[in-house]
């Protein structure tokens, strides 16, 4: 059984250390994230941090870090803003960047097999990401900025109505790194 494991991560990797070169040189694209009622709304996109606004579609005011925002994962939207977000790098690189992600990747790759192999895969749920959890940690950092741009300290719990028992920890966890991603700029 390990050989199987072994020959599936060197498989994998040799693959991506020819696939990645040719997918990381243009990773750009555009999107359009709409704060629908004037609601927190985060669009996923890989950003490489670099987003820019194209074109604000809304009436309410589009003013980065008060109505819109962006990480490595994707922008986000609130107070009403919409509009069309370009983001990411063009290609044009030497291919030097895709390499390094396929040896990250290739050994997070072989370090999955590997745990998987030794806990003879118990865990279950086929690592899916469970879409509410997600949710939850988007909305507890969307506060937990609010809380730091109003002066308000930190204190998750006063949110509890945003947040099941279930989630409580993402919620917590999305909150700490909103006030504290606020509290270094």
């Amino acid at each position: 059984m390990t050989k199987i494991y072994d020959w599936t991560a060197v498989l994998l990797i040799a693959c991506l250390t020819i696939l990645t070169p040719l997918t990381v040189s243009a990773q750009s694209g555009n999107i359009t994230c709409e704060s629908t009622g004037g609601q927190y709304q985060y669009c996923r996109a890989n950003t490489q941090n670099l987003v820019r606004l194209k074109n604000q579609i809304s009436n309410a005011t589009c003013e980065q870090d008060y109505s819109w925002g962006y990480d490595y994962q994707g922008i986000w939207v609130d107070r009403g803003c919409r509009a069309e977000f370009s983001y990411g790098r063009s290609g044009g690189g030497s291919g030097k960047g895709g390499l390094i992600a396929t040896g990250i990747l290739g050994a997070i790759l072989l370090g999955a097999a590997a745990s998987s192999h030794k806990s003879g895969n118990s865990g279950g749920g086929g690592g899916k990401v469970d879409p509410e959890k997600s949710d939850t940690y988007d909305q507890g950092y969307r506060y937990g900025g609010q809380d730091w741009d109003q002066g308000i300290p930190p204190n998750y719990e006063s949110h509890n109505n945003h947040y099941t028992a279930q989630y409580e920890s993402d919620f917590a966890s999305g909150y700490s790194d909103g006030y504290h991603h606020r509290s270094h700029k």
